[in-house]
């Protein structure tokens, strides 16, 4: 049955990492993976873990960490009186705080003390561009603890399985206060090596639904601060998008050891680390080549090229 896999830390973990490695190689279609990267990861667990994970039970735990990173997103960026240790990667807050917003979602207990190194380095690239599109978006600072998509709550039970849920409460968390975050380096890149079409992003065009009385405030919310959070958004933004490259770098790099003609330390090594991959449009086109032998070809090209100009 599905319901009987057991989701440890371990396997958890290697899923993330998976996962994110399947969204740079261009597998992730709207709000989940496609069928290839489904039974990519769905191979991967199995080799290096000796587990069987089926698709339900991978699309459920997807489900749920989707869920969880909009609880994170709203604490690190949406409410007052918490703080950021950098050191152990966990929100701080005085207990009183803690009470009151578990007593109003339960769910946020889970995050109390918890290391979240894995949402800041891979969530945002897997979900960033999912949990706040079309009129649901909000600014990262504007959160407040309430669950956006019903107004309600979710139970247990339902997060396990990737559902929401469905009841209304009249419960909120403290009134969300603007938190301007320390700057994270930008990395720089170097100019596009293999020249591409401009990949243009677009908005959902699903169909409209009936917005909730939580989502009617947070608008007010956002009405309110909207001439005071441009810094913090724009702060916030850098934030994301370098936890978001260096997720993506992490798992091009997956990719680079594995090739053997390619040395590490190597000069050709170096070049394509440093020079090559760090490049959206270079990545995109290494990460999408069908096979090491193509990437090693494209590698080779590029530094004859570099080397010649």
């Amino acid at each position: 049955m599905s319901g009987s896999f057991k989701w440890t830390e371990e396997i958890h973990t290697l899923f993330v990492e998976l996962c994110a490695s399947e969204v740079v190689k261009g597998n992730r279609v709207e709000t989940t993976l496609n069928k290839e990267g489904w039974s990519n990861v769905e191979q991967e667990l199995h080799r290096q873990l000796k587990v069987v994970c089926v698709h339900k039970q991978m699309k459920n735990h997807w489900e749920k960490m989707k869920a969880d990173f909009q609880i994170f997103k709203k604490l690190k960026f949406g409410e007052s009186g918490l703080g950021w240790n950098e050191l152990s990667k966990t929100i701080e807050a005085p207990e009183s705080w803690w009470i009151h917003a578990i007593h109003a979602n339960p769910k946020i207990k889970a995050f109390r003390g918890k290391d979240l190194t894995l949402f800041m380095n891979y969530y945002d690239m897997l979900f960033g561009d999912i949990v706040a599109t079309g009129s649901r978006a909000r600014t990262t600072n504007t959160y407040s603890a309430v669950n956006l998509e019903t107004g309600g709550k979710f139970t247990e039970a339902q997060a396990d399985d990737g559902q929401e849920g469905s009841g209304d409460s009249g419960e909120h968390l403290p009134e969300p206060d603007i938190q301007v975050q320390p700057n994270m380096p930008n990395i720089q890149v170097q100019p596009n090596l293999f020249p591409s079409p401009t990949l243009k992003s677009g908005h959902s065009s699903g169909s409209k639904r009936k917005r909730s009385g939580a989502e009617y405030i947070c608008d007010r919310i956002d009405g309110i601060f909207s001439n005071m959070s441009s810094r913090s958004t724009q702060t916030t933004a850098a934030q994301m998008r370098a936890a978001h490259e260096e997720a993506a770098m992490n798992a091009v790099f997956d990719v680079l050891n594995s090739i053997e003609q390619v040395v590490p330390g190597s000069q050709l090594y170096n070049f394509a680390g440093q020079e090559f991959l760090a490049n959206k449009n270079n990545r995109a086109f290494f990460m999408r080549a069908p096979n090491n032998h193509v990437r090693y070809e494209a590698i080779l090209y590029a530094y004859n090229k570099f080397n010649n100009h």
